[in-house]
């Protein structure tokens, strides 16, 4: 999702999306990036200097077989649900998973220690293989402890802090520190059962997106990511890049941010002043199923654009 206010100061907002949320219900927002336009400034955006895209991902995913109890999905948890809805314009359906989603800026990821981030309401596990970015479901198929809360091992690999179970990039078990070299429990470590679930995951424009399907890899290694504005690559504008753990869905924060009439009371001697409140009238200049644009006819002049989720 992308959204964007432009006035003489205009902040730019650049989010991932997942399905709405009810408020009770405490959800991780993924990042968002805010540009400022500077006129007197000369400072290049940094999408200029961001690395190339780059699919960290094979051709297929690590075979695995169904597992009724080391892939069972946690009691009260329903991940299908709300996968897809209909989409009012077509026959087809939208499915949520079938979509990049940026999870984190890659400045903030630790490579020594692996980060748990929960996306559509399932937790993954995001850690550093040597060589790219790799994210997994958040439960050693051993007995369904939190990888999150392993370590990276001395030879480079996720070990799950339980039973020491240790995974390579792949999502392939290298060691069961309990099993015997020789007979069945060494077959053990090179069962299908032992892998832990991988999902897609790419590098672009200094943040990681995961594809939040395990047997998506063809359809992500074919599909581009959502790009930032093209304000970001333009001189006249400098970029601060932030990030922060919202509990909501992505739904309340749009909400908030495109509603400029709570600014002089929610935001009183800050951003706004409570006797400076008056009507805000906007006029709608184009919309349609990408979403829609529009702008006051007050001064200072605010425009808006608003693009759906995952259009």
């Amino acid at each position: 999702m992308a959204f964007s206010l432009s006035s003489f100061a205009s902040p730019t907002i650049f989010t991932s999306s997942s399905p709405p949320s009810p408020p009770a219900k405490s959800l991780q927002t993924p990042p968002f990036l805010i540009s400022t336009k500077n006129p007197n400034s000369n400072i290049p955006g940094r999408a200029k200097n961001l690395p190339p895209l780059r699919v960290a991902a094979p051709a297929s995913p690590p075979p695995q077989t169904a597992d009724p109890e080391g892939q069972r999905e946690p009691d009260g948890e329903d991940y299908g649900a709300e996968d897809e809805i209909e989409d009012a314009t077509s026959t087809s359906k939208f499915n949520w998973r079938d979509h990049w989603y940026p999870v984190s800026l890659i400045e903030d990821l630790d490579p020594r220690l692996p980060s748990p981030f929960q996306l559509l309401g399932r937790d993954l596990v995001i850690w550093y293989d040597g060589e790219s970015w790799v994210a997994f479901d958040d439960r050693c198929p051993h007995r369904l402890a939190p990888l999150s809360e392993g370590r990276i091992d001395e030879g480079g690999n996720l070990q799950c802090s339980y039973h020491g179970w240790s995974f390579d990039g792949c999502g392939s078990c290298v060691k069961i520190p309990q099993a015997s070299s020789e007979g069945p429990e060494a077959r053990a470590v090179r069962s299908p059962r032992a892998c832990a679930t991988r999902f897609p995951t790419l590098v672009s424009q200094g943040l990681l997106f995961v594809w939040p399907d395990e047997n998506g890899w063809e359809r992500a290694n074919a599909t581009k990511p959502p790009m930032l504005p093209d304000e970001f690559s333009k001189p006249e504008f400098s970029s601060v890049t932030i990030q922060r753990d919202l509990f909501y869905g992505y739904d309340t924060l749009m909400e908030n941010v495109s509603d400029p009439s709570h600014i002089d009371f929610a935001h009183h001697k800050v951003t706004g002043r409570r006797d400076r409140a008056k009507p805000l009238p906007f006029k709608l200049e184009d919309s349609g199923p990408w979403g829609f644009s529009g702008a006051n006819d007050g001064n200072p002049r605010i425009t808006a654009e608003f693009i759906a989720p995952c259009y």
